[in-house]
């Protein structure tokens, strides 16, 4: 029994030294792996001489363990050079990925500063946009209070427009009042032959107007005279016009008397081609219109 456990003693150390073994075949290099080699091939030969030994003593089970322990030895040997291949295999492969990632990595690195240069300049470029757009804001800004204010003004106007338009449409209503009146007053007697109507004025005096002022108002034209009741003239009155040139122009009738030295009067005939105007002489004459 002292021999097997010698035996089994010696197979646990063998073991050991093929584990250790393919960890240093795997992480040492080519040299290291053939001086391991060397000293399993040294540690084989001690145990055939041991065996040997042991085949002199007699004990024939314990040579067969043994034996078939070292050809398990022998087969792992081999699985750990075919390991030692795939890993130098492998090993090319990383070295030959690590130049190609590094020759990638230097192309990256230069893209990548390409990239940021790029980005510093639209960063500028988006900065000066910036501050562009703040100026563009604050005149739409500016415009825009400056267009409030327009609308506030323009609704201010259009309020006083409508203000001015309804007193001119009142005073156009009164004037139309007051001409309905006037004819009514100097259209003589109705229709009817009752009699009804203004009675006719008194003759009219010896004097002599000037026309101040012609407002022509669709078919009715108004004449403001320089003369009014102080110098006799009353509502209905006829006088001739005249000027310097021309000795007949037409005829107007008194209206209104507006206070003691003025008075209104509609054109009641005018001369073929010519208009009553401005500066013309109205008297009380008789004219020829031949």
């Amino acid at each position: 029994m002292a021999g097997a456990d010698k035996i089994l003693v010696v197979v646990i150390l063998v073991l050991s030294c093929v584990f250790l073994y393919a960890a240093v075949s795997v992480f040492g290099g080519e040299q290291k792996d053939r001086e391991e080699n060397k000293g399993l091939r040294d540690e084989i030969d001690r145990l055939n001489n041991e065996i040997e030994d042991l085949k002199e003593a007699g004990e024939a089970g314990a040579y067969t363990r043994i034996e078939e322990t070292i050809k398990g030895l022998s087969d792992v040997t081999t699985g750990l050079s075919d390991v030692k291949d795939s890993l130098k295999v492998v090993e090319d492969k990383v070295h030959n990925t690590d130049q190609s990632a590094e020759t990638r990595s230097g192309k990256l690195s230069a893209y990548i500063k390409t990239l940021e240069g790029t980005i510093s300049a639209h960063s500028a470029t988006i900065k000066a946009l910036t501050e562009e757009l703040n100026t563009i804001n604050k005149k739409i800004h500016e415009q825009t209070e400056q267009i409030n204010n327009l609308d506030a003004k323009n609704r201010d106007l259009q309020a006083n427009i409508d203000k001015s338009e309804e007193r001119h449409k009142e005073e156009l209503r009164k004037k139309d009042k007051e001409i309905e009146d006037l004819k009514g007053r100097i259209a003589g007697p109705g229709a009817d032959g009752t009699g009804s109507g203004t009675p006719p004025p008194p003759p009219p005096p010896d004097v002599v107007c000037e026309i101040l002022n012609v407002v022509r108002d669709g078919e009715t034209t108004m004449v403001l005279l320089d003369k009014g009741s102080k110098d006799r003239l009353r509502v209905g009155h006829e006088l001739f016009v005249y000027n310097a040139v021309e000795r007949y122009r037409g005829i107007i009738r008194v209206y209104k008397m507006e206070g003691d030295d003025r008075c209104i009067a509609t054109i009641v005939k005018e001369a073929v081609g010519k208009k009553i105007a401005a500066n013309d002489k109205a008297a009380v004459k008789t004219w020829t219109t031949e």
